[in-house]
């Protein structure tokens, strides 16, 4: 790797961490600016229906995308960060398989469920269709950027998103401004963008990829990855089957009117993905040279700094939540003021559990991130529909709060549990098996 894919931070100081971050929170920030501009876009030019089914397919990529993070993305954050160079290409060679074969996979299973649904739900139908080839070009290009993440190179990170995103967003500028648009056009729009990030991506990264495959690579990243997969799949039905409930019981214009609350908190979410992102490296390096220690005093750190922010943001989102919803919708959702309030309060239980998670996986501890989840989802499913049905979308984002309260407590317990080393020990959970 160059000297600048093999930056390294030491000690557990904040200063380290913001040196690092600023261009990774540039990025971040293009892509709220981006998504938030994208559903701006499309709240106000598509119907209330046709905006709910464009949320759901959204909604759909997010999860895929999710268990990509999981199974992919994350492992090599972690555990390609400390590897040489020769290890790492082929280490990295091997992980761009996986992702696109994994992509692949996930792209023909849309195409046939368009097929299959083509004779009895058109619409659904062109959706599907929609989603075969925006799932691998929206993947490929946060593969991309992850590999970018993972060697210290975030500016160029920043470049190609700025390119993909912005890019989308004036690509949705001009269907709209000359031509009617409807969500699979959304869909394609999107796809088409993604496809030049990931082009000028690969580019990006083509000196840390070799036309060999070493198994011992994808054995490490399943065994760290299972469990943070299997916690994704339960964290969705713990948070976004919310959004699926509400459509099924109060239609796809209730599941719209949430998901365009959930707009006015998306900076503050995204900020959090930054986090989210950023820290299990961060976190990482910082075990391998100062121990447990030195890991739960950035953690701590990391929570103080951050924790204002997040609080300041929600208190103006929840005080102005009326006038926000008018100045982006205008009338169309203005009604729903306490969702937003709702969402704020959301938002500032979520923020440690993101910090949390970074630090378990860390620690290369996820089963603990799959247990947790998997009882937030038991809630949702169990009292998710009773919330919606007394509730209706307030529910919804009630139910979210319950869970994200659940997953905090759980976090941190298994955080005090979790195995301890000092600092220069071998990880404890697994150890990375050097090829062949």
């Amino acid at each position: 790797m160059s000297d600048n894919a093999s930056l390294h931070l030491r000690g557990g100081g904040l200063r380290p961490l913001l040196r690092m971050s600023f261009w990774g929170l540039a990025d971040q920030t293009l892509i709220s600016i981006a998504n938030l501009g994208t559903m701006l876009i499309l709240a106000r030019a598509l119907g209330s229906s046709e905006f709910g089914a464009f949320v759901l397919a959204y909604t759909a990529l997010l999860f895929l995308n999710g268990i990509q993070t999981a199974l992919v993305t994350q492992p090599h954050n972690v555990l390609g960060q400390n590897r040489q160079e020769g290890d790492y290409v082929r280490y990295t060679s091997s992980t761009a398989l996986v992702q696109v074969v994994f992509s692949a996979i996930l792209s023909v299973v849309a195409l046939v469920s368009a097929l299959a649904a083509a004779n009895f739900a058109s619409h659904a139908a062109a959706i599907l269709l929609a989603l075969a080839p925006v799932i691998t070009a929206w993947q490929l290009q946060e593969f991309v950027r992850r590999i970018l993440y993972t060697e210290g190179r975030l500016a160029t990170a920043f470049a190609v998103d700025l390119v993909s995103y912005a890019g989308q967003v004036a690509v949705l500028l001009g269907l709209v401004s000359f031509a009617e648009i409807d969500a699979p056009s959304a869909l394609y729009a999107a796809g088409a963008t993604s496809a030049v990030g990931a082009a000028l991506g690969s580019w990006k990264i083509r000196h840390s990829l070799r036309r060999r495959a070493d198994l011992a690579a994808l054995k490490v990243n399943w065994v760290f990855g299972k469990w943070l997969a299997a916690a994704l799949a339960a964290s969705w039905f713990a948070g976004q089957l919310y959004i699926y409930l509400t459509a099924a019981m109060r239609g796809a214009t209730a599941a719209g009117a949430l998901r365009a609350g959930q707009i006015v908190l998306g900076p503050l979410s995204t900020f959090l993905l930054f986090l989210f992102t950023i820290l299990p490296i961060r976190y990482a390096r910082t075990r391998s040279h100062a121990g447990d220690a030195g890991l739960h005093h950035a953690l701590i750190l990391t929570y103080v700094a951050t924790a204002p922010l997040v609080l300041i943001y929600c208190l103006a989102a929840a005080i102005f939540s009326s006038p926000i919803l008018g100045l982006l919708y205008g009338t169309s959702y203005s009604q729903y003021g306490d969702v937003v309030v709702l969402f704020s309060v959301y938002y500032f239980v979520l923020h440690p559990v993101y910090l949390l998670t970074s630090a378990l996986s860390a620690k290369r501890w996820t089963r603990p991130l799959f247990t947790g989840n998997l009882y937030a989802a038991a809630l949702g499913v169990v009292a998710g529909w009773l919330l919606i049905l007394a509730w209706g979308i307030n529910g919804a984002v009630v139910g979210m709060i319950a869970g994200a309260l659940l997953l905090a407590a759980m976090f941190w317990q298994a955080y005090r549990l979790s195995p301890h080393l000092e600092s220069g020990d071998a990880p404890s959970e697994i150890t990375v098996v050097p090829p062949s």
